[in-house]
C-alpha cells in the first residue's frame, strides 16, 4: 500500500469517529487550548473481526496522539499529565462514539481500570 492511501485512511477526512472537546488542545502549553478534532476512517474495517477492531483502535490512538500534541517537553522522557489526560479522554470519546461492543471490550482490555475514569471524563 502506498503512503497516500495510508494517510487517507488515518488522516483527517469525512467519516464517523471524531475526537473533539474543548478540553483537548493542540499545543504543549495549557494556555494554548483550542478545540481540535481528527476524523478516523473505519468503513473499510470489519468490526466483527478482532483484527478490524485492533486496526480501528490503532487508528484512534494515532489520531489522539496527533490531536493532543507532543507528549513531553523536548529532551525529557517524562510524559506530561496534560498530554496523558488529553490522550485518554480522546480515546474514551472516540470509543464511545463508535458505540460498538467489540471496540468497547478491546478498549477496556487495553486500559483496564483507567477505562471507568476515562469514560466518565468523556461523558462529562
Amino acid at each position: 500500500m502506498s503512503i497516500q492511501p495510508k494517510m487517507a485512511l488515518c488522516g483527517i477526512a469525512a467519516s464517523c469517529v471524531m475526537l473533539a472537546s474543548t478540553a483537548l488542545y493542540a499545543g504543549p502549553a495549557p494556555s494554548d487550548q483550542t478545540a481540535t478534532k481528527a476524523v478516523v476512517h473505519f468503513a473499510d474495517l470489519n468490526l466483527d473481526q478482532p483484527n478490524g477492531v485492533a486496526a480501528l483502535y490503532h487508528r484512534i490512538s494515532a489520531a489522539a496522539t496527533r490531536v493532543c500534541g507532543p507528549p513531553n517537553i523536548t529532551g525529557d522522557f517524562y510524559v506530561s499529565p496534560a498530554y496523558r489526560s488529553c490522550y485518554f479522554k480522546a480515546i474514551a470519546q472516540a470509543v464511545a462514539s463508535v458505540n460498538n461492543p467489540s471496540v468497547t471490550a478491546y478498549y477496556m482490555a487495553r486500559v483496564g481500570h483507567t477505562a471507568t475514569r476515562a469514560t466518565s471524563l468523556a461523558a462529562g
